[in-house]
């Protein structure tokens, strides 16, 4: 499904979780796709430099969207643990420690 997805140019990844990636129609909810459309990540894999269209983004581009990401959605591991690991591997550790507070 996912290398579907990345086929096809109409829709775009808006959120996700621990289970599953959400993706919105470009045309059909454009206003969904202005405000939530993943830029920074890549949703299969987190710790990746680059996005779901293999362009590589900065580390605060990938943190910044992570963090909304969880603001979001509070219930998942998966954002804690690559914000956890993003900012414990930059050395970022006083943000770290924030975050790895969260993690039960």
């Amino acid at each position: 499904m996912a290398e579907f997805i990345k086929q096809v140019d109409e829709f775009a990844p808006v959120f996700f979780d621990d289970a599953a990636v959400l993706y919105a129609h470009r045309q059909r909810q454009n206003a969904l796709v202005k405000k939530y459309e993943l830029n920074s990540l890549n949703p299969f894999s987190l710790l990746d430099e680059k996005n779901h269209l293999g362009q590589k983004k900065s580390l605060e581009e990938r943190l910044t969207e992570l963090e909304r990401v969880q603001a979001q959605s509070h219930s998942g591991n998966r954002v804690l643990h690559a914000l956890t690991r993003l900012l414990v591997n930059s050395k970022t550790l006083c943000r770290s420690r924030s975050m790895g507070r969260s993690i039960h």
